[in-house]
């Protein structure tokens, strides 16, 4: 088992233990703060992502700002990410790996303001471990804009290995600490 794999185990056992609500108010603590921070206050278009029960939950908080901000999702498509305009919740079908994903056939190809990046894992460097398929550090090459991981506690790590192909967040956002 190679070390990241190693991490990605002992993050799934620390989460394993955290109660939905425990999450929910994480994820409560996390959002709040992203809230009060000036990229996020400028965006008007911002690529999320409609979290998996292991993921800081999302719903909420997409559906709370959707009146004023434009919210795009991943779509796996082949071994590329690409993403989608979240139109309606209703809109809304199972994807690849059980994802949910805006419907439709448009992918959205413009440019970003804010990217709200979930993870297995981050450091005190910003460094992020995702699931292992690479899909986000791929589309980070053609994005310019920020990138705000977002972690519950038991998921900031000190030290991630790193590979060459693998991008640092702008900022990391936990319940308790903002890493810049």
């Amino acid at each position: 088992m190679t070390e990241k794999q190693t991490i990605r185990k002992r993050v799934a056992e620390l989460k394993s233990i955290v109660s939905r609500e425990q999450m929910q108010a994480e994820a409560d603590a996390v959002f709040s703060a992203i809230e009060l921070d000036p990229v996020f206050y400028a965006a008007t278009k911002v690529l999320a992502y409609w979290s998996l029960p292991d993921e800081l939950p999302t719903h909420n908080w997409i559906k709370k700002w959707s009146a004023e901000k434009e919210f795009y999702l991943p779509v796996v498509d082949g071994n590329d990410m690409k993403i989608k305009r979240l139109m309606s919740v209703r809109a809304l079908r199972t994807g690849t790996y059980g994802i949910n994903e805006p419907a439709g056939e448009d992918f959205y190809e413009g440019e970003l303001d804010l990217i709200i990046v979930p993870g297995v894992a981050f450091d005190r460097n910003r460094n992020r471990l995702g699931r292992g398929k690479g899909f986000y550090d791929r589309f980070f090459i053609h994005s310019n804009a920020p990138k705000y991981g977002v972690s519950a506690n038991c998921q900031l790590i000190d030290c991630l290995p790193i590979d060459f192909f693998d991008v640092k967040m702008d900022k990391v956002f936990t319940p308790t600490v903002i890493l810049e």
